[in-house]
Order: structure tokens, then C-alpha cells, then sequence
């Protein structure tokens, strides 16, 4: 793994929290032009998530208004490949941390994500 480019490394801390930031714009069209058509996503539950539903949630949280503001610290970017970068960071969510995982590809068209998941940080003793 090699460190990524500073404008790759801000590029990439500007989208994430994926989904939680402006930077989507405010509908889920907007939202769309960052998502790979194969993405997934792997949610704290151990469920698997396709494009569509994701997509969906961020609809419906885009409706209710601003995205959220919500903490992150322990952000870490590498290229794992031509092309591709790993991100993972710690989201401090009101009710659980996670650590999150995003895989990112960068294209002619801007950056797309190719996959992602939250697992639940076990904050008991």
C-alpha cells in the first residue's frame, strides 16, 4: 500500500463520512454520481446492502433536510491498487462509534465507491 497524493487525500476526507456530508448535494441524483454500479455495503448488523437500497436510505435522509454533522477522527487513506484507495476512519455517531471502511476508485468522471462498511466499536469493558 502506498500513500495517496494530497489532493487524493483531501478529495477523499471531503466525501466521508459517505453520506453524512454536503459534498453529495442534495439529491439522490447527485448522490448516484459517486456510487460504482456494483457497489454494496456491509452495515454493523453483518447485513449485506446493494446500490439501490443504500441509494434509497440516502433519500430519504436527504428529504428530512441537512445532512448530518457527525464527528470523525483516526482518518487513514492508502492506494491499495492503480486507482484505488482504502479509507477508514472512526464515526462518532451519538448512539455507537464505528470503524468505517470505504474502498474508493477514481475515474475520468471523479471518484466512485466500490465499497463499504461500519462495524460497531465494543465500547464495554
Amino acid at each position: 500500500m502506498s500513500a495517496p497524493t494530497r489532493d487524493a487525500w483531501l478529495e477523499l476526507r471531503e466525501l466521508e463520512p459517505i453520506f453524512h456530508t454536503a459534498a453529495y448535494g442534495p439529491t439522490r441524483q447527485d448522490a448516484e454520481c459517486f456510487v460504482d454500479e456494483n457497489f454494496w455495503e456491509v452495515g454493523g448488523s453483518g447485513t449485506a446492502y446493494s446500490r439501490d437500497v443504500v441509494l434509497q436510505v440516502v433519500q430519504e435522509r436527504l428529504a428530512k433536510g441537512d445532512p448530518e454533522s457527525i464527528p470523525l477522527d483516526d482518518f487513514q487513506c492508502r492506494e491499495v491498487g492503480a486507482g484505488v484507495f482504502l479509507v477508514t476512519y472512526v464515526l462518532h455517531q451519538p448512539d455507537r462509534p464505528t470503524r468505517r471502511s470505504t474502498l474508493w476508485r477514481s475515474t475520468p468522471e471523479g471518484w466512485k465507491m466500490l465499497y463499504h462498511q461500519g462495524t460497531p466499536i465494543n465500547t464495554q469493558p
